[in-house]
């Protein structure tokens, strides 16, 4: 049981990775090119590579399950959280809108509660409280007051949560049973269907020269990373344990600052991924300890 915890926190941080490396490149996309387009062309470029390796899946009973309802259910809430944040850093400032996205580990460890009945013991909301913490060092939100906009930011946010929750209650639900492919095919397919069919009643489609298609395709292969990771760490783990390590996202952020746009943190952020790591490492060091 431990070894599939700690499985679980390791997938949680390839995914969180995956997807940090992606909102970097999406944040340079959506300059130029509608939420729709860019969901449209990374969805796209996922489903296209699942459907050549289907085949090594199973083939047909690979997509075939009998939680359909709640695969789609799970499907649109992925774009829902996709459309709403992207949409949210038009209106806010990038670290406000982190400051309230963030606030997701909160509500996904209390809805295990009620719907997942997992039990969320005191280390583990003072892991998260203390990476809630960090976070705030990190991005130190203007405090300019309260924005409707915000509200897309906390819709994101729960939206996401949903799915997180969603994943574990299927897994536990088959029993292990439900494949990591399966839940990837049903994503990625609703996605880019999104993607299109808006496209099609907003602007419609913008020309893209090779290198922004080929960070389109970019993004497509780190979403898959991202969701994969992800959706294996909730198979693995309890919601409460690996929603945590979220957090390990503002420290790829800091870096990927640093590289990309050349924006040297101050000492408060690095005082703030400080305790995001300490924060994680306790979490660590519990499951790793014997039972009492």
């Amino acid at each position: 049981m431990t070894d599939r915890r700690l499985a679980g926190i390791g997938y949680m941080m390839f995914g969180i990775t995956s997807f940090a490396t992606m909102d970097a490149i999406g944040k340079w996309l959506v300059r130029d090119f509608s939420v729709f387009q860019i969901l449209a062309l990374r969805s796209t470029f996922v489903v296209a590579f699942l459907l050549a390796i289907l085949p090594l899946n199973g083939g047909r009973a690979a997509v075939r399950s009998s939680q359909l309802v709640a695969h789609w259910l799970r499907a649109l809430c992925s774009v829902a959280a996709f459309l709403f944040f992207f949409t949210s850093v038009r209106y806010l400032p990038l670290a406000d809108a982190v400051a309230v996205a963030f606030g997701g580990p909160f509500i996904v460890t209390a809805l295990s509660v009620p719907l997942l009945g997992e039990r969320v013991d005191l280390r583990r909301w003072l892991a998260i409280g203390l990476g809630f913490a960090g976070m705030i060092l990190i991005v130190q939100p203007t405090g300019a007051g309260f924005r409707p906009a915000a509200l897309l930011v906390i819709a994101s946010s729960f939206s996401y949560s949903v799915l997180m929750i969603l994943t574990r209650w299927m897994s536990k639900r088959s029993d292990g049973g439900e494949k990591t492919y399966t839940f990837l095919f049903y994503t990625f397919v609703v996605q880019s269907f999104s993607g299109w069919i808006g496209l099609g009643l907003g602007s419609g489609w913008h020309p893209m020269n090779p290198s922004d298609i080929g960070l389109g395709a970019a993004m497509g292969c780190l979403a898959l990373g991202g969701h994969f990771g992800i959706t294996r760490a909730f198979q693995l783990a309890p919601v409460s344990l690996v929603a945590p390590f979220e957090y390990t996202a503002l420290v790829w952020s800091v870096l990927l600052g640093y590289l990309v746009f050349q924006e040297f943190p101050g000492k408060e952020v690095w005082f703030g991924v400080a305790v995001i790591i300490a924060a994680g490492l306790y979490t660590i060091r519990g499951e790793g300890a014997p039972s009492s």
